[in-house]
């Protein structure tokens, strides 16, 4: 019965393998159907496979976050939490420094994953209700 409360909202679930399938068929269905020279101007026509991944890799977060959320809720003692979620804004400070800085092209790229790593992390912690008492 626990599992049944872990899985995110059946239409998310639905909804992101349809996305998926619309992306990788939308363009040779619309080629075979279109002239190429009008598909060329169509920014419209061509844009529509990245936003069905776009929207199908947010309903995948958006999912991933409803599973940790009901996992962790009242789970994480409040010190804990509050630990975590400094460790989190102290990587997404580190991640800016290392963007920022002037030195090597190294320390930006690793800024780059640990500022984009963080930024997702504390988007998912945020939304975990620690335990109190």
């Amino acid at each position: 019965m626990t599992n049944r409360h872990l899985l995110p909202p059946r239409g998310l679930l639905i909804a992101i393998p349809i996305l998926l399938v619309v992306a990788a068929i939308f363009t040779p269905l619309i080629t075979s159907v279109m002239p190429p020279e009008q598909y060329d101007r169509a920014i419209l026509l061509q844009a529509v496979p990245f936003l069905a991944v776009f929207i199908a890799i947010l309903l995948a977060f958006i999912s991933f976050i409803f599973v940790m959320a009901n996992l962790l809720n009242n789970n994480v003692r409040a010190n804990v939490h509050r630990t975590i979620e400094l460790t989190i804004i102290g990587g997404i400070f580190a991640g800016l420094l290392g963007m920022f800085q002037p030195f090597a092209i190294e320390l930006y790229q690793l800024g780059f994953l640990l500022l984009l790593l963080s930024t997702l992390g504390f988007i998912v912690w945020s939304h975990i209700t620690p335990r109190y008492g």
